[in-house]
């Protein structure tokens, strides 16, 4: 992925011109966006909205699913179209409430801010071109940044996403982050090649994606209805003055005995991290099996369960990328 050079720090699409910086508060109207099919450049692109509005502990959510940024990519299997989106789940921002983890499973696990599909990494039962597993046992990880380092593709673009049936755009990692902040997305393609960048079109993201003190904004909501963060968080997780840092992914590649006596076993043919089962928990970052930790952040300075996107020191994404295995809370049904 393109190297993310300022998500700790001021938005790429706001320093060409100097202006001053408004900061707006998490709020359905402030999260909420539309640009015309005039302004997206016309042709295959449609009018884009993601319509947000919060009341009694829930949040609803209007859209067409697609992004603001461009997108597209001739290798995919499916054409990202509109999904008209409906949905009305428990909201959770500011509060600490633990389900009984239940597992993230195939399809919809949160809705990103642009209204773009939140994925986990299992491909589950696809496979890139190439190399075909039939054990079922065995999920590919299907996330972009995986299949860059390993040399396959699901024909993801430049955002690292891609559409499954029925035409769902989606993403299953941080990729899209740079997409977010420049509008550009796509690889090749007739549809996508103009969009707008995700921080010109919603006004919480217009300063950048970190508030001012450089911990991440959110950038989505889980279908637990907890808020996703980018991955800036504070360094004391209870307090806002020890500084911000990047939050560590608690989860680990296991080593090739892992493998030995599977269907998996030749990590030549099948190299570790093609698989989501090549991970496993093991408490050594920042963040929790969910991939989430309970903190005070900005937008909850009295302190909220989140999710965080993870990143390595390169700032590529890296496993579980959005939630772990389980949430947190109790999600809802959003299929």
């Amino acid at each position: 992925m393109p190297r993310i050079t300022s998500i700790s720090g001021r938005s790429l699409a706001n320093t060409a011109t100097k202006r001053s910086i408004v900061y707006y508060p998490f709020t359905g109207t402030n999260i909420s966006g539309l640009a015309t099919t005039t302004q997206l450049g016309g042709g295959n692109r449609i009018q884009n909205i993601s319509t947000w509005s919060f009341s009694n502990g829930n949040v609803a959510f209007i859209g067409t699913g697609l992004p603001y940024h461009s997108y597209g990519n001739v290798l995919a299997a499916n054409i990202p179209a509109q999904q008209n989106f409906n949905l009305n789940w428990t909201y959770r921002g500011g509060t600490n409430v633990e389900g009984s983890a239940v597992e993230t499973g195939g399809g919809l696990i949160g809705v990103w801010l642009n209204g773009v599909s939140m994925f986990n990494p299992s491909a589950q039962a696809g496979a890139p071109t190439g190399p075909n597993l039939l054990a079922p046992t065995w999920q590919y990880n299907a996330a972009s940044s995986a299949g860059k380092d390993l040399g396959y593709t699901f024909g993801e673009d430049l955002a690292g996403g891609h559409a499954a049936p029925p035409n769902q755009y989606h993403y299953h990692d941080g990729s899209f982050l740079t997409a977010w902040l420049t509008g550009v997305g796509h690889t090749s393609g007739a549809w996508g090649t103009t969009g707008l960048a995700e921080t010109s079109i919603i006004k919480y993201l217009s300063s950048g994606l970190t508030h001012a003190d450089g911990h991440s904004k959110i950038l989505g909501i889980s279908a637990d209805g907890y808020p996703v963060y980018g991955p800036y968080g504070y360094s004391v997780a209870t307090s806002n003055t020890g500084g911000i840092k990047r939050l560590g992914s608690g989860y680990t590649l296991n080593s090739a005995d892992s493998r030995i006596g599977t269907a998996a076993s030749n990590t030549t043919l099948y190299p570790l991290g093609i698989f989501i089962q090549d991970y496993s928990y093991t408490a050594s970052g920042d963040l929790d099996q969910h991939n989430g930790r309970y903190c005070v952040t900005p937008d909850y300075p009295s302190g909220t369960y989140a999710y965080f996107i993870t990143l390595n020191s390169s700032l590529e994404p890296v496993f579980p990328y959005i939630i772990g295995n389980t949430y947190y809370g109790t999600p809802a049904n959003l299929a």
